[in-house]
C-alpha cells in the first residue's frame, strides 16, 4: 500500500500520474489531508481515505510526505512511534536524509524533490543517492515518479542546488513566458495569441534540445543569422544581464533550500 500525507498539487499530481499510467491502483493507495477541499478532489480517483496521518502509515508500506518543510518536524514527531521499519519518500525542499533519519525511528528514507510539470505528467523529479530503500522499493519510487516525468540520481549535497534550480525553476520559466507575451503585445499583439506563441515556443525549443542532441549554442546558432533579427535580440538580452540575473536567481534560491533546515 502506497499512503500520501499532504494532498497539495505536487502530492495528488504523483498519485494522479502514477495511477493514469498504471503504475498503481487505486486501490492501491490511502491518502490525508487537513484540507476538506484537498481531500474530495482525491476521493474522485477511488482512493482509501485516512482519518489521520497515524492511520496512513499504519496502513501503509511506503509513504510519501508531501507536506510543507515547516509542517514536518511537527508531522513526524506525531508519528515517530508507528513509524516502524517503513519506507519514506520526502519531497519536502531543504530537509535533508540526515535530518528525516533524526526524525523517524528505524525508517528507510528517499528524498525527492519534483517539480510541478509533473501535473501534465512532464515533471522532472531528482532522487538523492544517499537512500537506504530496498531495491524493490527503488523500483516501486521509480515506477511512481517515471510516471509523471523523468528521474536523474543526484548526490545528497547537491539537492539543495535541484531545488533552487528544477523545483523552483517552472516559477523562472513563467516569467519568461509572461516577459515574452508582455512584450509581443506591447509591439500589437493580442494577448491570447502572445501567450499560446510564447508557450509553444518554450515547449518546441525544450522538445528539440531534448531531440536533437545539439546543446544550447548551437540552437542558438540555428536561428542567429550574421546581421539579422536573432542578434539584435540576443545583443539586448546580454546588454540586459540575461545570464547573471538567472544565474543569481539560482544562487539566492539554493542558499534559501540550504536556510529551511529544522531549527
Amino acid at each position: 500500500m502506497i499512503g500520501l500525507i499532504g494532498c497539495g498539487n505536487m502530492g495528488a499530481a504523483i498519485i494522479k500520474g502514477a495511477i493514469a499510467n498504471g503504475a498503481v491502483t487505486p486501490a492501491d493507495v490511502c491518502v490525508y489531508d487537513i484540507s476538506k477541499l484537498a481531500i474530495d478532489k482525491m476521493i474522485e480517483l477511488g482512493v482509501e481515505i485516512c482519518v489521520n496521518n497515524r492511520e496512513v502509515v499504519s496502513e501503509s508500506d511506503v509513504i510519501i510526505l508531501a507536506t510543507k518543510p515547516q509542517y514536518i518536524p511537527e508531522v513526524l514527531a506525531d508519528l515517530k512511534d508507528v513509524m516502524n521499519d517503513k519506507a519514506l519518500i520526502s519531497i519536502a525542499a531543504g530537509i535533508t536524509t540526515k535530518d528525516l533519519k533524526e526524525m523517524t525511528n528505524s525508517v528507510r528514507i528517499l528524498r525527492v524533490m519534483p517539480n510541478t510539470p509533473a501535473l501534465v505528467g512532464e515533471g522532472a523529479a531528482a532522487f538523492s543517492l544517499a537512500t537506504d530503500f530496498t531495491k524493490e522499493e527503488k523500483a516501486l519510487a521509480g515506477g511512481l515518479f517515471a510516471a509523471i516525468g523523468t528521474i536523474e540520481w543526484i548526490a545528497e549535497e547537491l539537492m539543495d542546488v535541484i531545488s533552487g534550480f528544477s523545483g523552483a525553476g517552472p516559477a523562472y520559466v513563467a516569467m519568461i513566458l509572461e516577459a515574452m507575451s508582455d512584450a509581443a503585445v506591447k509591439q500589437g499583439l493580442p494577448r491570447v495569441t502572445a501567450y499560446r506563441l510564447a508557450a509553444q515556443t518554450l515547449l518546441g525549443s525544450a522538445k528539440l534540445f531534448m531531440e536533437s542532441g545539439m546543446n544550447p549554442s548551437q540552437m542558438k546558432d540555428m536561428v542567429t543569422s550574421p546581421g539579422g533579427v536573432t542578434i539584435v535580440g540576443v545583443e539586448a538580452l546580454e546588454r540586459g544581464g540575461l545570464r547573471y540575473a538567472i544565474m543569481n536567481c539560482i544562487d539566492a534560491a539554493t542558499e534559501k533550500a540550504m536556510q529551511m533546515r529544522p531549527k
